[in-house]
């Protein structure tokens, strides 16, 4: 069964009460969970919840999820554990602003729940096709928005030792208040789903740091790549017609360095020059560096080059309507 292109199938009934939250809509499903639309009983405010389900080692029965067998158990439940430990770390997060706040989060059904605020947003992923569809590409002025806010709500969340590790558009959502940035779908319980079946890769490819794939630690500089390749994309979308190359894979990106070939992903550089001030374009490009350790490791260094003139190298800002005073109206 689906509806609006969602599959629908183990998926709670619409109707159903989780502690208290009447559940009233499906907003997205994918490979690790469900996110719904529920209403405070008593409160009578809308919220979000997250499911922990990964498809690749649980059903669902009666109502109650469950491991897919024996051999699934021990993963099944070591992402249930991170899927709470992280839900109890965005808890802590109540002054960060640009982390959709977690208000609750709880055990039933067999599985794990977390309550989250619900952002009345537009996903970045979409706002670019939007933009780049009517031929009016993100500008400047509009990575700058975007990417110095996440730069702070990404210092503040690493200072707690909490690592986002799945950096998208997808996972940006743009306020239609205020044009503020929010990460939302952190990837720690994701990791198990990898331990177990190397078929469900948890990372999307062109935003994965070469260490997701198993060959290095991670760490902040792990979610400065993701980063980059956010800005990378907010550049690439700007080349007509409105398409931008496919962002490479780490493990393509870092074969082709070992061996002494060109860099399969075109530079932000290459790609952004008159668009773009040479100080951003080098800082995307800084961000996307195979080996960390090349990575930039200061963010007051990088939220400096984002925000650098250029004096006579910076080019006109073209924002198309989209910002004013108090920042862009999201369609």
């Amino acid at each position: 069964m689906t509806e609006g292109g969602l599959d629908l199938r183990g998926v709670l009934p619409i109707g159903t009460v989780l502690c208290g939250y009447k559940i009233d809509a499906v907003l997205g499903r994918g490979g690790y969970g469900v996110v719904y639309r529920a209403l405070h009983e008593e409160v009578r405010c809308p919220v979000a919840i997250k499911e922990y389900l990964p498809a690749e080692l649980s059903v669902r029965e009666a109502g109650t999820a469950h491991p897919r067998g024996e051999a699934c158990r021990e993963h099944y439940e070591d992402g249930e554990r991170r899927f709470l430990e992280e839900a109890r770390k965005i808890a802590g997060l109540k002054d960060n602003p640009g982390v959709v706040r977690c208000t609750d989060f709880f055990r039933a059904n067999g599985t794990a729940y977390m309550v989250m605020e619900y952002v009345d947003g537009l996903p970045l992923s979409e706002l670019l096709k939007q933009r780049e569809a009517a031929g009016r590409p993100l500008q400047e002025s509009d990575l700058r928005m975007l990417a110095i806010p996440l730069l702070e709500t990404l210092s503040r969340l690493h200072s707690t030792g909490l690592l986002h590790q799945e950096i998208k558009p997808s996972n940006i959502l743009v306020r239609r208040a205020d044009g503020r940035p929010v990460l939302i779908d952190f990837g720690a319980a994701k990791q198990v789903t990898e331990r177990h079946s190397k078929s469900a890769a948890p990372f999307t490819e062109g935003y994965t740091a070469f260490e997701q794939t198993g060959e290095g630690d991670l760490g902040p500089w792990t979610d400065v790549y993701a980063l980059g390749a956010v800005m990378w994309r907010i550049v690439a979308g700007g080349k007509p017609p409105w398409k931008p190359p496919n962002p490479k894979r780490a493990e393509l990106r870092a074969t082709a360095v070992l061996e002494g070939k060109a860099d399969p992903l075109p530079s932000a550089a290459g790609l952004g020059p008159g668009r773009f001030s040479r100080a951003v374009l080098t800082a995307v490009d800084h961000c996307l560096a195979v080996s960390a350790d090349r990575r930039p490791k200061d963010f007051d260094e990088l939220r400096a080059a984002l925000e650098e003139t250029g004096g006579s190298e910076r080019p006109a800002d073209h924002p198309a309507g989209e910002l004013n005073a108090d920042g862009w109206s999201v369609p």
